[in-house]
């Protein structure tokens, strides 16, 4: 009975420092175990969720780490709706490799509805082959950093290549195949031509 009425009283310390229910007015969770990315949803501190008694009562009411899907949806996707964002370099990395160990999970039934999710962001972290505009870009308006790719997009603007910088830090085989799934170009974008283009609009295509 006594750790009944402690369900609807600010007993859990956060790690942002301020105390909370674990139970909302509905009886739902909310409340987390901590993990080791900076997420929006409450999770209890660190020193806490480690003490032995207090496991055993997070354990009784069935408190969990944040469900990953949930954590990219609500907390990661919303950073990158925008081209232009504030994102460090780190933090951009930090973001890929979480969907990325997220892609590489055994039960991954909802990564075919996560890839449209996905793909609709400025979730690519991008470079023009010049090197002289850096800016987030969406998976299907960029393309790898081959040789290939880069000779052929020579001498053209407003083309973005996948920052080398990704690569640097995530090196594993499979990322690039998560990166192809969202829509990353291997090849050059093949456009039908309609005859009543205007010179602006082919040429638009000629650099992209």
């Amino acid at each position: 009975q006594r750790i009944g009425l402690l369900r609807s009283k600010p007993i859990i310390r956060l790690s942002r420092g301020k105390h909370l229910e674990a139970f909302d007015h509905n009886g739902d969770l909310q409340v987390y175990l901590p993990t080791p990315k900076k997420t929006k949803f409450n999770t209890i501190k660190k020193s806490i969720a480690a003490n032995k008694h207090a496991k055993e009562l997070f354990k009784y009411w069935d408190i969990t780490s944040v469900d990953s899907y949930a954590e990219i949806i609500e907390g990661l996707l919303p950073k990158y709706h925008a081209p232009e964002t504030n994102i460090s370099l780190d933090e951009h990395i930090s973001d890929l490799d979480f969907i990325y160990q997220y892609y590489l999970t055994d039960d991954n039934s909802k990564w075919s509805s996560l890839t449209k999710d996905l793909s609709e962001c400025h979730i690519i972290l991008s470079q023009t082959n010049d090197e002289t505009e850096i800016s987030f870009q969406k998976p299907a308006d960029v393309y790898f950093q081959t040789d290939d790719l880069i000779s052929y997009f020579s001498g053209a603007e407003d083309v973005f290549f996948v920052s080398p910088q990704i690569f640097e830090t995530i090196k594993d085989e499979h990322f690039e195949k998560m990166l192809r799934t969202l829509g990353v170009n291997i090849f050059p974008i093949i456009y039908e031509i309609d005859p009543d283009f205007t010179w602006q609009e082919l040429n638009k295509l000629r650099t992209t």
